[in-house]
């Protein structure tokens, strides 16, 4: 680098990625050691682990809406997520842009993750064989058969 300055600020950046990291994995950590105890585990980790290929646990705990009431319509679950059109109005002139994002963010981005995930054929790669290991053949069955779905559904 031309300047010591430089170096210095690429090292504290390299210093924060480093302790994010720690601290991510600190999380996945505590997480798996608390699904085990949660009403919801056993299916829940069954299904993380089988059927959401390519997601880390803390997606699948993050992506959670922890709303108490349920959302009744399509347009209570769009505006919850903040998937709906911003607007601007006045007068007879209406106009729309992109999406508010004024939603659940950590939701939003698990369904976006989720909608990558399901864009390429459904396949069982090693590393998914890998963490299917030891599971109940139901549930490893239930979660072909969903991504098989999933992945030749017809488009909109």
């Amino acid at each position: 680098m031309p300047f010591p300055v430089q170096q210095i600020v690429f090292q504290e950046m390299l210093e924060v990625i480093s302790d994010t990291t720690a601290r991510l994995d600190r999380y996945d950590q505590e997480i798996e050691r608390a699904v085990p105890g949660w009403r919801l585990g056993v299916s829940s980790a069954s299904l993380d682990e089988s059927a959401r290929h390519g997601a880390a646990p803390r997606g699948h705990a993050g992506g959670r809406t922890g709303r108490l009431q349920p959302l009744r319509t399509s347009g209570q679950l769009m505006g919850y997520l903040g998937l709906v059109p911003s607007e601007h109005t006045t007068g007879n002139d209406r106009q729309q842009g992109g999406i508010t994002k004024m939603g659940n963010a950590p939701a939003r981005r698990a369904l976006v993750e989720a909608a990558w995930q399901y864009r390429a054929p459904a396949r069982l790669s090693p590393h998914l064989k890998k963490r299917q290991e030891g599971l109940p053949k139901a549930i490893t069955d239930i979660s072909w058969e969903a991504q098989r779905r999933l992945h030749h559904a017809t488009p909109i």
